[in-house]
């Protein structure tokens, strides 16, 4: 079965319908609030999709993404512009509130739809020892290209090849090529791995 990962655009943080009820006010301009600086709230997605297209050749490995229309009952819209204490993350087809009212009528989103990518795990249960060099390597210009803001190590999948090594799949690309340049030493999870202090390789080098 093909499986893929979709992220509509107004459920992500501080968007209109995010089944959390992190929205934000009608009053509030989208640019007085954000995860991060530099980021309108449903814009995650689109980069998303740019950091696919950047990833010249695979060179990185950045899974498959596209930008989609999609709908289903179990996408969250009834908590349209309702913030936490408003309701806005008990109501829905998610909730587990058996009094929450019925779902709206069925309507398309639009959001990122990444091919799935079957790992062993992420880099919290790695040891950054048994990466090679080219593979911490690949990340690193990915995310000095991108200026990603956010390479934390559960955004780094671990797949294991058939000779029994490690490849890196990078993920969760909604922090990259943003209005504000300020990637700080805890943005990239690669930053003090002894790898970074070795030099690149030829074919790294033809890449850059």
């Amino acid at each position: 079965v093909r499986v893929g990962v979709f992220k509509p655009a107004d459920e992500e943080p501080y968007a209109e319908n995010n089944p959390r009820g992190y929205v934000r006010e009608i009053s509030v301009t989208s640019s007085d609030i954000s995860l991060r600086a530099g980021i309108e709230p449903g814009e995650a997605c689109l980069r998303e999709v740019a950091a696919y297209m950047l990833d010249h050749g695979g060179f990185s490995c950045v899974p498959m993404t596209t930008l989609v229309e999609a709908r289903h009952r179990g996408f969250h819209t009834n908590g349209t512009r309702l913030n936490i204490t408003q309701g806005g993350a008990s109501l829905g087809a998610h909730s587990l509130n058996p009094l929450s009212p019925a779902s709206s009528p069925i309507r398309k989103k639009v959001g990122s739809f990444q091919a799935y990518v079957k790992s062993e795990c992420s880099m919290d249960d790695m040891s950054p020892t048994l990466i090679s060099t080219d593979e911490v390597h690949k990340i690193a210009i990915l995310d000095i290209r991108l200026m990603n803001a956010d390479r934390n190590p559960a955004n780094l999948l671990c797949h294991r090849r058939e000779d029994n090594s490690l490849e890196l799949i990078p993920i969760d690309h909604g922090y990259c090529l943003r209005s504000v340049c300020d990637v700080c030493w805890f943005d990239w999870c690669w930053l003090d791995w002894p790898q970074v202090k070795k030099p690149l390789s030829q074919r790294s080098k033809d890449y850059v």
